[in-house]
């Protein structure tokens, strides 16, 4: 496949699949099973078997000197920390999407909300910054978000005062 060139659905379904394959045969190997009875169990070819290996080889390999050299460790921590806080508010957010709009879920849009900041926090205590605005879509989703606390917040505090009000009126 050229650069550039978009992968179909089918081709990422297969790569899915080749690569769960090559992680059978890995952990296989490791267990101490001979690359003939390991084709024989997932009825492949060996040269398949062989080939699945040589490309875990390389990828350990290149591990191996990522990990050796401290600069490289440090970035590839620093990246890994980052993806997962980023899965984690891309996940609550995506969660928030549905409830836009809807009566009721007030209370859920400001937790879910909150719980975005919480993540945003630990980001900035596990590194010491906050994430670049583009590693957060647009400053402006941002500043949406913020916006929509502030007002769930608002309408939260008036629901409990007419309740109390209600509750006390004669």
């Amino acid at each position: 496949m050229h650069p550039g060139a978009s992968k179909t659905p089918n081709r990422l379904v297969k790569e899915k699949e080749l690569e769960k394959e090559r992680s059978i045969v890995y952990t296989l190997t490791l267990r101490g099973y001979t690359q003939r009875s390991i084709a024989d169990q997932l009825h492949i070819n060996q040269s398949t078997v062989s080939r699945h290996l040589a490309v875990m080889r390389e990828r350990n390999s290149e591990l191996f000197k990522e990990q050796m050299d401290p600069d490289k460790k440090m970035k590839n921590e620093v990246i890994a920390a980052r993806d997962r806080v980023m899965d984690v508010v891309n996940a609550k957010w995506e969660l928030l999407k549905p409830l836009k709009g809807k009566e009721k879920t007030e209370g859920l849009q400001l937790a879910i909300l909150n719980g975005i900041g919480v993540e945003l926090q630990r980001y900035h205590d596990l590194l010491g910054v906050l994430p670049e605005p583009e590693d957060l879509w647009l400053t402006s989703q941002f500043k949406t978000m913020k916006e929509a606390m502030y007002e769930l917040s608002q309408k939260e505090k008036v629901k409990q005062i007419e309740t109390i009000t209600a509750t006390s009126a004669p």
